[in-house]
């Protein structure tokens, strides 16, 4: 009779087990999967999420690469050109700022000498927007705030720093 408890109690077992193994192998590989291509996936859902922002921009590749590399030589190395940085982001909708901001990529900089360089192996890669909250005054920001009210303002950026 123990036995037959026994038996009946590791009959249940067993079926508990095959019960969450044929959920736990599906949730265990999912997990797996994410864990090797996290980086690959946010790229992904980053480049979907630029490409539907800069829909419906005046520039063109060519233009956006060229005013991307204008903004970058601008706050690159010692001193930052300032009135470079706002001509060149004068007249620019939400969408051509997308479209540039994608174009710029992320850049090597080092906060702590102010400078970067695409072959320096000090610093990190930021983006156009962290780069410009790095190297500009407040009171230029809230100028550029001005010219791009899409930005939202510095109370907004100053807790966190947006990824365009």
């Amino acid at each position: 009779m123990v036995y037959k408890l026994a038996s009946k109690g590791l009959g249940k077992t067993t079926n508990l087990l095959d019960k969450v193994s044929k959920y736990a192998l599906p949730i265990i590989l999912i997990i797996v999967v994410y864990y090797f291509l996290k980086d690959e996936i946010s790229a992904f859902f980053k480049k979907l999420s630029d490409t539907a922002n800069s829909v419906g921009s005046s520039l063109t590749d060519l233009q956006a690469q060229q005013k991307a590399d204008v903004l970058y030589n601008a706050m690159k190395g010692f001193g930052t050109d300032e009135d470079v940085i706002f001509q060149t982001l004068q007249g620019l909708s939400k969408s051509d700022f997308y479209k540039v901001s994608n174009k710029f990529g992320l850049r090597n900089y080092s906060e702590t000498y102010g400078t970067g360089s695409q072959d320096s192996f000090i610093g990190d890669e930021i983006s156009l927007m962290d780069m410009m909250l790095s190297e500009l005054s407040p009171s230029d920001m809230e100028y550029i705030y001005t010219l791009l009210p899409f930005l939202g303002s510095s109370s907004d950026n100053k807790a966190r720093k947006k990824y365009y």
